[in-house]
């Protein structure tokens, strides 16, 4: 199972607005993918309470063939500061344990509107 960003969120936006572009990710061998998230985290790493965004992947006919695509067009952070997204599928195999694929966007700036 492979996963990846097809396309970054701005690298700066002020507070409280919409990324834009949206964040879209792919994946190839989607089978197993129980759920897929993004979660804000800050300089440290550390998840930002209050900050996920579930999705879901679906085949799009504009895009590459064989890859499933989810777009996060409702992503927005409040906080003034320096962030990035992880974006994480959670891969059940059946009679296995479960475990998880991460990405990660760049950093994001978020400031205050002047």
């Amino acid at each position: 199972m492979s996963l990846r960003i097809d396309d970054q969120p701005p690298s700066q936006v002020e507070v409280g607005t919409t990324l834009t572009p949206p964040l879209v990710v792919s994946a190839l061998d989607t089978d197993m993918i129980s759920f897929l998230t993004v979660i804000l985290l800050n300089m440290n790493d550390n998840p930002v309470d209050g900050y996920q965004w579930p999705g879901s992947l679906n085949k799009d006919s504009s895009r590459e063939a064989g890859h499933e695509y989810a777009t996060f067009s409702n992503i927005v952070i409040n906080e003034a500061g320096y962030y990035k997204l992880r974006i994480q599928a959670i891969i059940m195999v059946p009679g296995a344990a479960a475990y998880d694929v991460q990405v990660y966007t760049n950093l994001i700036h978020v400031e205050e509107s002047e």
